[in-house]
């Protein structure tokens, strides 16, 4: 039965490959290949993606912790659960060996998980489960086989039929019967509260939930950005999620095609990005790309983008002087909300953004998750930082700067946290060295601002407001790096920051004023300018702010 089982399961795998060789042929993607050309390159695609799936180290930890200990335990427990056998020292020590290190895998010990050993060993979340299936499995086998040998099997009986010559001898006879016995009241009892064992020592760490809290954000934010989309015909995405999001929207009976402009040019995602578009034209476009399909849309103002949702290409709309689609809580819409209202959308945005944040409380947990699991939470983390940032600017837009700095300062929070992100911008803003040595950050962010390099100095400053959110110096680098990006809602939370220890500045006050003219509150930057100026009356350049912003203000 065995052997029919695997020849099934052969066959089958095999006759499943080339339906989906044929498959792919019938709709182009593989070209004018035959189905046994496509069949083959289907196979040795299908041995990369199964070979990446770990490391070489990994698979050699897969194969001797996982697999093999398994195979060996399926393979011989028929033959050790016979009553007339005793079961074999090399046996005996592969079984305790094998099955303690397969039951470590369950508990909360992390130094005993295999898949650890190896730093990004285990690619694949799917090759971990089965991995931790098969040790579940030889736990149980070896538990198996020590239950019949101790419980089934009388030792001294057998004892006597393999050795008849030397049970002649009354005291050898007495001494193997006397260990039987004492072995018999030793492990029996230690097998019947063996499990209570397993419970104690598996089950404190169980209530740690971070790993499911984890999962449970994802998919909370997988399930809210379908809800967003609601009746919208395409999202478009950064490629992230998207066959999950597509796969929410239609369990609620919704058809949502979710496009990524990061797709390449292959034939496979070609038929994907025109999966379910008739329109010749339309066809064509996106064929070259999401990202080009996008741009003549918006451009011709194309009834294509009169309801998608984004979560990316919005700066498309800016570039043609459109009027920019209303932020959620996950996604900008063309057109409004389900009900009307994108504040409650935002609102369980921020609820998700601070469930993150409890958990960042707790300790790393990153260190609990596998890497596609952690992944996939950074990039949850990123999107929600993200969308709070096009929030604040449409608060800034409407004139709201007290909705802007709490979208800011949930931003921030969430970009502190990331280190993924912190290991980006500091890639991006870092300069490692100078004058052949490194700079303290205090040493950095004072040679950046003494440069007026604002892009310099932001870098050091990051490093600093983490242990001191409100220091002057720090945020007023801050404040002048985005204010030279043009993103003048979070210069002026960092400005602010800084009158909370200096709030007679004049030159804080003075680039208040100017980031507060930017932004249209003209009221608000005259007064912070007519207090710069009676901190320093003779700054021609506070005088040309205060001139600035009552020309504004009068042209209004």
């Amino acid at each position: 039965s065995t052997r029919r089982m695997m020849w099934m399961m052969i066959f089958g795998w095999a006759a499943a490959v080339a339906a989906n060789s044929i498959f792919f042929r019938t709709n182009g993607i593989t070209g004018d290949t035959g189905v046994f050309i496509g069949f083959i390159k289907y196979l040795m695609n299908y041995f990369r993606v199964f070979k990446t799936a770990a490391t070489p180290a990994g698979w050699l930890l897969i194969i001797s912790v996982a697999l093999m200990p398994a195979v060996i335990a399926v393979a011989r427990i028929r033959a050790l659960s016979r009553p007339e056998q005793l079961l074999p020292f090399p046996y005996s020590c592969f079984f305790i060996v094998a099955g303690s290190l397969a039951f470590l895998q369950s508990t909360g010990f992390e130094d005993c998980h295999f898949w650890r050993w190896a730093d990004d060993c285990v690619r694949s979340q799917l090759m971990l489960c089965l991995s931790i299936l098969a040790t579940s499995l030889t736990a149980v086998l070896a538990l198996t086989a020590f239950t019949v040998d101790i419980y089934f099997r009388n030792h001294g009986k057998l004892l006597r039929e393999i050795f008849p010559e030397e049970f002649q001898e009354e005291p050898l006879a007495v001494r193997a019967v006397r260990s039987f016995y004492g072995s018999i009241k030793f492990l029996r009892p230690l097998m019947r509260i063996e499990p209570l064992l397993a419970i104690a020592a598996v089950l404190p760490f169980k209530f740690d939930t971070t790993v499911r809290e984890m999962a449970a954000v994802v998919n909370t934010v997988v399930k809210q950005t379908a809800d967003e989309c609601a009746d919208a015909a395409m999202l478009f995405t950064d490629g992230s999620l998207d066959a999950a999001v597509e796969t929410a929207a239609a369990e609620k009976g919704r058809r949502l095609k979710a496009l990524s402009m990061m797709s390449g040019h292959g034939k496979y995602d070609t038929a994907l990005r025109k999966r379910g578009v008739d329109d010749k034209e339309n066809r064509e476009l996106l064929a070259i790309g999401a990202a080009d399909a996008l741009r003549t849309w918006v451009t011709d103002k194309n009834p294509c983008v009169s309801n998608i949702a984004l979560q990316v290409g919005l700066e498309l709309w800016q570039h043609n002087h459109l009027p920019l689609p209303q932020a959620g809580g996950l996604v900008s819409r063309t057109v409004p909300f389900p009900d009307g209202s994108a504040e409650k959308y935002a609102q369980s945005a921020r609820d998700i953004a601070n469930r993150i944040l409890q958990l960042y409380d707790g300790g790393d947990m990153l260190k609990f998750g596998y890497p596609e699991l952690n992944r996939l939470f950074l990039l949850c983390q990123w999107r929600l930082s993200r969308m709070c940032r096009i929030r604040a600017n449409e608060a800034d837009r409407n004139q709201n700067p007290a909705a802007s700095e709490v979208e800011h300062a949930l931003a921030d929070r969430l970009d502190r946290a990331n280190s993924e992100w912190q290991q980006v911008q500091e890639k991006m803003d870092w300069i490692g060295k100078q004058g052949g040595m490194r700079l303290t950050p205090r040493e950095g962010l004072k040679l950046g601002l003494e440069r007026a390099d604002f892009r310099l100095a932001r870098s050091y400053a990051r490093k600093i407001i983490a242990d001191d959110e409100n220091d002057l110096q720090a945020n007023f680098a801050l404040g002048m790096g985005f204010y030279t990006e043009k993103q003048y809602g979070r210069a002026e939370v960092h400005l602010k920051k800084c009158l909370i220890k200096a709030p007679r500045e004049p030159a804080v006050l003075n680039n208040l004023a100017i980031v507060q003219l930017r932004l249209g509150r003209y009221d608000e930057a005259e007064a912070n300018a007519l207090r710069a100026l009676e901190a320093w009356p003779e700054s021609s350049e506070i005088k040309t702010t205060l001139r600035h912003i009552r020309a504004a203000k009068s042209a209004k």
